[in-house]
């Protein structure tokens, strides 16, 4: 009997309004975090490679026109 008791007040404690607002809230937060971190990162990846081809047509462009800087 007191299990049962100490179950509802623990349902009735998680199901109070003000902790889901905290929770959506602070799932939502951590979702942007992780996107923002994964944006960061897909950002930083893609702009060393364009950078890297960049700089080799570059080259290329140097070497057929016969310069050397």
């Amino acid at each position: 009997m007191r299990t049962s008791v100490i179950a509802e007040e623990a349902l009735g404690f998680i199901s109070s309004s003000s902790l889901q607002g905290i929770s959506i809230a602070l799932t939502s937060l951590l979702s942007l975090l992780i996107g923002f971190i994964l944006g960061a990162i897909y950002w930083k990846v893609r702009n060393i490679s364009f950078n890297c081809l960049h700089s080799y047509t570059m080259l290329l462009g140097y070497r057929e026109a016969g310069r050397t800087e």
